[in-house]
């Protein structure tokens, strides 16, 4: 029985040992070529395009405007070049959001309707309510 107990002490100790974590691989030397690092693997770093390190990237955003108690919520949005401006009504009257210029137009809005629109380049862009000249907001995009 003893003889058991040690037998089994020993697998014991044995299996504890070969569960410990893993020795880590080596690392890889790193390398700079016009000044992107790399560090032999094929991640690309945030923010920069693969051989293009002097140009960054974002990711577009969805940004909301509410309309509701016949009002744009907010009125003024500053957004990104790329990023959608999504109009919600949330009044029982319909509405739209046509921009000044014409460059976008959603149409009627009936309440629960949404319109969205992706803004592809800079500028100022005032929109209103073709039912309801009052209401009125701007998209700066940057």
């Amino acid at each position: 029985m003893k003889k058991m107990f040690i037998v089994l002490m020993s697998l014991l100790l044995l299996l504890a040992a070969c569960s410990s974590a893993p020795t880590p691989a080596p690392a890889q030397p790193v390398q700079e070529t016009d000044g992107v690092i790399n560090s032999g693997s094929d991640a690309v770093v945030s923010g920069t395009t693969p051989g293009n390190s002097d140009k960054t990237t974002t990711t577009p955003t969805t940004h909301e405007v509410h309309i509701k108690s016949f009002k744009f919520v907010p009125s003024d949005i500053t957004v990104s070049a790329g990023d959608t401006v999504v109009w919600i009504n949330d009044d029982s009257a319909p509405h739209t959001a046509t921009a000044n210029n014409g460059e976008f137009n959603s149409d009627r809005l009936e309440q629960e309707d949404q319109f969205s629109f992706t803004f592809d380049k800079q500028g100022d862009f005032s929109y209103f309510c073709e039912f309801h000249g009052g209401m009125k907001g701007n998209v700066k995009v940057e």
